[in-house]
């Protein structure tokens, strides 16, 4: 099953596959501020309106089984 994410990003509407998303800013593969690629670029993704759900959607996106923490758009995610 491929997991999707739908964000809107300067009022257009962009979805996400797991090969576009990733976690970065850590040496951990499984923690890390969620970041987002758009048109080759990465970006960090704004926590506005961004919440448990979302980042659980995140965590198994990344082939992680669940959040164990989420704190801004820090995320560690576990198995």
């Amino acid at each position: 099953m491929k997991l999707t994410m739908l964000i809107v990003w300067f009022n257009m509407l962009y979805e996400f596959t797991d090969t576009d998303i990733r976690l970065a800013g850590s040496r951990y593969s499984d923690e890390g501020r969620l970041e987002v690629n758009v048109a080759g670029m990465w970006g960090t993704v704004c926590d506005n309106y961004f919440d448990n759900a979302d980042a659980a959607v995140a965590c198994r996106m990344l082939g992680h089984g669940y959040v164990s923490k989420y704190a801004g758009l820090n995320l560690i995610c576990s198995r």
